[in-house]
């Protein structure tokens, strides 16, 4: 089981690197006219951040929670709170967070069907986020996978788009 999620984690990596390495230097020529030859720093699956050099693709797969959950705490301590749950609802997906003291980390995961090997905060997604289509079906109700989007967007946009966004039913 492990040779296999090594073999995955390899894959992504392969895949996502050099897809990155490209972003970074066109991020880095932006900046460096404006900000010389600052630091430019990557937040990691991990909580942690890496230099650009240092930036690989398996460690960025789950930054951006990661980033929710590392500014949630610094906020949260600001105010002497301690335990915490993270709640961060985008347009398709919602991320859930648990913190207790102390930053809930984890070694593997799978995403897409694939598992990965990496040091990562532990949060939990879920495919549902504020312009996730709600529908009938078979008597039930049905929150997404499709999303309403940015355009045309939900109904409240007034521009085509569909009433029944997640959004729409909870405002």
């Amino acid at each position: 089981m492990k040779l296999i999620s090594r073999g995955d984690t390899t894959l992504a990596d392969a895949y996502l690197s050099p897809i990155l390495d490209h972003y970074i230097k066109q991020v880095r020529g932006g900046l460096s006219t404006q900000l010389g030859n600052a630091p430019l720093l990557f937040m990691q699956s991990n909580g942690g951040l890496a230099s650009a050099e240092s930036f690989r693709g398996k460690d960025s797969i789950l930054s951006g929670p990661a980033g929710g959950v590392v500014g949630m705490v610094g906020t949260a301590l600001t105010a002497d709170l301690d335990k915490l749950i993270g709640f961060d609802m985008g347009g398709t997906s919602t991320d859930v967070s648990l913190y207790d003291g102390e930053f809930e980390r984890t070694t593997s995961t799978i995403i897409a069907g694939i598992r990965l090997t990496a040091p990562m905060m532990r949060v939990q997604t879920v495919a549902a986020g504020g312009g996730s289509i709600l529908k009938l079906s078979e008597s039930r109700l049905q929150v997404g996978p499709e999303s309403a989007g940015a355009n045309p967007g939900p109904a409240c946009y007034r521009n085509g788009g569909p009433l029944t966004s997640l959004m729409r039913m909870c405002s």
